[in-house]
């Protein structure tokens, strides 16, 4: 019968270390997630994702994410100029129109 109570013993101490190990790894990759999310969050605060469409003499600007018309200008300079007037404390993201981004 002791020899019966020491394998109890082993099994019960092991499964013990397993789930302290289980949770303690599974803290820690939710922990990374959070900050992840909220990194995420803080770069969709701070960054304005465009790109640009030349159609003849006008320059037009497009939110990337919102698939939105921002502003048109006669050059690029002067829409680049346009786009950080009306997002001052963002920065401005320049993508081609053919980038996949998920969302």
């Amino acid at each position: 019968m002791e020899p019966l109570h020491t394998i109890w013993l082993i099994i019960s101490i092991f499964c013990v270390a397993f789930t302290f190990v289980f949770f303690y790894l599974f803290f820690k990759n939710l922990r990374s997630e959070v900050k992840l999310i909220e990194n995420v969050k803080e770069f969709k605060a701070n960054v304005k994702i465009v790109y640009v469409e030349a159609i003849g003499d006008r320059w037009y600007l497009y939110d990337k994410i919102h698939d939105h018309f921002i502003c048109q200008a006669p050059t690029e300079k002067e829409l680049l100029e346009t786009a950080n007037s009306m997002f001052p404390n963002m920065k401005i993201l320049l993508t081609s129109k053919d980038t996949i981004i998920k969302q």
